[in-house]
C-alpha cells in the first residue's frame, strides 16, 4: 500500500470518528430528536410488508447477539488465519472486538432510550447501533483485506440494509444507525493502519526494543 493511500485511510478514519462525535453531541443536546422522530414515522408504514419485517427479524438474529458479536467474528478470524496468516486473522478479531467494546462503552455512558415502537427484545441503550457498527466493521475489514471493489459494494449494501432493518424494527433511531456506521468504519480503517504498517516502519520499531 502506498504512503498516499495510507495517509488517505488515516485521514478518512479520523474524520469518520470526528463525525461520530458530532452526531453524539447532536443526540445528547436533543438537536437530532426531530429528525429521528420524523424518520421513524416514515418507516412505520414499511411494517405492512411481511417480507421486509421477516428480513429485518433475520438480520436482528444474525447481525447481533451471540451470533453476530462472537460466533461470526471468531469464525471469520479463524478462516482468515488459515488462508491469510495469523496477522490477518488477529486484525479482524481485534478490530471487531474493539468496535463492539466501544459501542457498549458509549451505550452505558449515553443511555439513550430506544424508540417506543420496539418490535424485538434489546439490551440497554439505543446509541449507537451495535448491529450496524458490527456490520460496518466486518465489511470494511474484509474489503481492506481482499482489496476487491465488489466486496466494498456488497458491504455497503449490507450495512445500509442492516441500518434500515434496525430502524424498521424500532430498535434504533436514525442517528443511532448512522453513528454505528461511522464508528465501525472508522475503527476498521485505523486498525488496518496499526496492523499493516510498512515493513521498514516495523523494522524501525523492532530495532528500538
Amino acid at each position: 500500500m502506498t504512503t498516499a493511500r495510507r495517509r488517505a485511510l488515516g485521514i478518512g478514519g479520523g474524520a469518520l470518528l470526528v463525525a461520530f462525535a458530532i452526531i453524539l453531541v447532536l443526540v445528547v443536546t436533543g438537536v437530532s430528536t426531530r429528525w429521528d422522530h420524523a424518520w421513524m414515522q416514515d418507516l412505520l408504514s414499511w411494517r405492512d410488508s411481511g417480507v421486509l419485517v421477516s428480513i429485518a427479524l433475520f438480520l436482528n438474529a444474525f447481525g447481533g447477539g451471540i451470533v453476530g458479536t462472537y460466533v461470526l467474528p471468531l469464525l471469520i478470524s479463524g478462516l482468515l488465519w488459515w488462508r491469510r496468516g495469523l496477522r490477518t486473522g488477529l486484525f479482524f478479531l481485534v478490530t471487531s472486538a474493539i468496535s463492539a467494546l466501544l459501542v457498549q462503552l458509549v451505550k452505558k455512558i449515553i443511555e439513550r432510550p430506544r424508540p417506543d415502537v420496539l418490535m424485538v427484545s434489546a439490551d440497554h441503550g439505543s446509541f449507537p447501533s451495535g448491529h450496524t457498527a458490527n456490520a460496518a466493521t466486518m465489511m470494511v475489514a474484509l474489503a481492506l483485506i481482499f482489496g476487491r471493489w465488489w466486496i466494498a459494494w456488497i458491504g455497503t449494501i449490507y450495512v445500509v440494509i442492516m441500518a434500515l432493518s434496525r430502524n424498521l424494527l424500532g430498535a434504533h433511531w436514525f442517528t443511532d444507525t448512522l453513528a454505528g456506521t461511522l464508528l465501525g468504519t472508522g475503527v476498521a480503517l485505523l486498525m488496518w493502519l496499526v496492523f499493516f504498517r510498512p515493513a521498514r516502519e516495523r523494522s524501525a520499531v523492532s530495532a528500538t526494543r
